[in-house]
């Protein structure tokens, strides 16, 4: 009788903790990236470039420093309610509804494979659902990073946002009914009757979330833009 203990290498749990991963760094940029809280910015270089125009420019940041003092008190809850709102707004449609949906669709969707006399187990499901979050979770990432951080165009860059979340919501349906197909050898009747429905009605689902993200990066694309042309207006 052997003592060895059993292997724990699991690669569906390798996988899952990279989809965790990619879920929390993508969090992260989300609300590193709040166009409400540029906007209160914004309104701040608004005021004081009205405000001063009659000064001397050599004094304007410390007028500048000056007018942000007064309206700290009012800026303040406003700032923390941004922050809140970017909050709700990362964890609901980058964490909570992917993964749970992911969880959720994983629970019930292997026993209805099983139903039909799919052979894979339990840990070629999570491992399917896992690579399906990295690939979805690791474009949009990367589509998002590109948008932000290189000197594309305003319409260039919302081109990318409106069109490749989408397709990377698509494309990573498609690849997690064929990464479950291959493991639990799906017949063509299976195919028709739960591949092509679910892949219709995740598509739907995720092309709205994506939308929800590419319309909250493009906001603040424009009030990034629009930040530092008020700021060299200013000074």
């Amino acid at each position: 009788m052997s003592l060895n203990p059993p292997p724990t290498n699991v690669p569906w749990v390798r996988w899952a903790g990279l989809a965790a991963l990619l879920s929390a760094v993508l969090w992260i940029f989300c609300l590193e990236h709040n166009p409400a809280s540029l906007a209160l910015g914004k309104s701040v270089q608004f005021v004081g470039s009205e405000l001063f125009k009659g000064i001397d420019p050599t004094f304007h940041p410390v007028a500048n420093l000056l007018l942000q003092l007064l309206l700290s008190p009012v800026l303040g809850p406003l700032y923390l309610k941004s922050k809140l709102i970017a909050w709700f707004f990362a964890t609901a449609l980058l964490v909570f509804i992917p993964l749970g949906s992911s969880l959720f669709w994983a629970s019930l969707g292997h026993p209805i494979l099983k139903l039909g006399g799919a052979p894979g187990g339990w840990r070629r499901t999570w491992q399917a659902y896992a690579l399906h979050r990295v690939v979805c979770d690791g474009l949009t990432l990367l589509v998002l990073f590109v948008v932000c951080t290189f000197p594309l165009s305003l319409f260039l860059s919302l081109g990318l946002l409106f069109t490749l979340l989408p397709l990377i919501r698509l494309g990573s349906m498609i690849f997690l009914w064929v990464r479950l197909s291959q493991v639990h050898e799906v017949g063509v009747a299976r195919h028709l009757l739960i591949g092509v429905p679910k892949i219709i009605l995740g598509s739907l689902c995720s092309g709205f979330i994506s939308f929800l993200i590419a319309a909250w990066f493009a906001l603040y694309l424009w009030s990034e833009r629009s930040r530092l042309k008020a700021r060299l207006s200013f000074y």
